[in-house]
């Protein structure tokens, strides 16, 4: 969710970035993925991260998993399951 206000820095980040010398800094924003987290229940700023950094560059993620159930799995190095 670092991302979260970046969508919304762009128009500024960009022109300083030339300023200071960077060259083609939405090049190097586009390495970037953005998960909206919380802000993903805004549909604007999904929006305008979209036509800013592309849709290619948005990431959904959850701590639950589909379907928001807790899947188990033996590590190889260890007796013990971890819950992911």
């Amino acid at each position: 969710m670092l991302g979260g206000f970046l969508p919304y820095l762009i128009d500024t980040l960009v022109p300083a970035a030339h300023k200071a010398g960077v060259t083609d800094p939405l090049a190097r924003l586009r390495r970037l993925y953005l998960d909206p987290g919380p802000y993903s229940r805004n549909g604007e700023w999904v929006k305008l991260a979209i036509d800013k950094l592309g849709a290619d560059r948005i990431l959904f993620g959850t701590d639950y998993g589909v379907g928001g159930e807790i899947v188990a799995i033996p590590r190889q190095d260890s007796p013990h399951w971890i819950r992911c």
